[in-house]
């Protein structure tokens, strides 16, 4: 699964290197991103790849009310035919840049967390669905991060891991007119072995209101 990650890099480099033409201002890095906070998710809109807020945890359209924590995880396995995101899957593919992210492995010990970041130091993009629910005031914009197996390199500390797109599905995944099921599906895999690492860190990233660079390079106990 993935319940915390990271974003830091700028957004006008995001912004350049996913093709968007639009962006918000520049939101404060944060290195410890929970779920109800809003997240940058590059889609199509109107015809132009645009970067925008949407808060992390999906309400789909039809909910009665959003005041209800929502999944902010999407199995690749059930993504298109569980109810909750079905809809999302078919109009509203995102992709939600990450400079890595965390998960805990559990010990005799306790729960142990890593940091999970790409070996080149690149920022990763999630696949990732949307939906608008649409209330009495204004319309809320949500998101999910769509969850694989774990390749070799995740195995160790959990069993899953968020998809990671790599540039040349990018077109694809985020084409609002593709309809080809099967070959969205085959996307959603788990990430070549080799491409991240991980790096134990400590607990103060239990606490969402620890939000400090340090968070990524302290050692446990620190």
């Amino acid at each position: 699964m993935c319940g915390r990650f990271v974003r830091h890099t700028h957004v006008r480099e995001l912004t350049a290197l996913v093709g968007a033409l639009d962006h918000p201002a520049d939101p404060r890095p944060s290195y410890n991103i929970a779920p109800s906070q809003d997240v940058l998710n590059a889609h199509e809109h109107g015809g132009r790849r645009v970067l925008v807020p949407m808060r992390w945890g999906l309400v789909p359209r039809w909910a009665k009310d959003a005041k209800k924590m929502h999944p902010i995880n999407a199995r690749a396995e059930t993504v298109a035919s569980n109810g909750v995101f079905r809809l999302a899957l078919r109009t509203g593919r995102t992709l939600i840049p990450a400079d890595g992210f965390y998960e805990w492995m559990r010990s005799e010990h306790g729960k142990q967390p890593f940091y999970v970041y790409r070996c080149d130091g690149k920022p990763s993009w999630f696949a990732g669905v949307s939906d608008t629910w649409q209330g009495a005031d204004e319309p809320l914009t949500t998101c999910a991060i769509i969850t694989t197996a774990a390749n070799e390199d995740m195995q160790p500390i959990h069993h899953r891991m968020p998809v990671i797109l790599t540039e040349e599905s990018w077109d694809t995944w985020l084409d609002p007119h593709n309809e080809d099921w099967a070959g969205l599906q085959r996307l959603l895999r788990p990430s070549a072995d080799g491409l991240i690492t991980l790096r134990r860190v400590s607990t103060r990233v239990n606490n969402p209101r620890n939000d400090l660079p340090e968070l990524i390079t302290a050692e446990p106990g620190v």
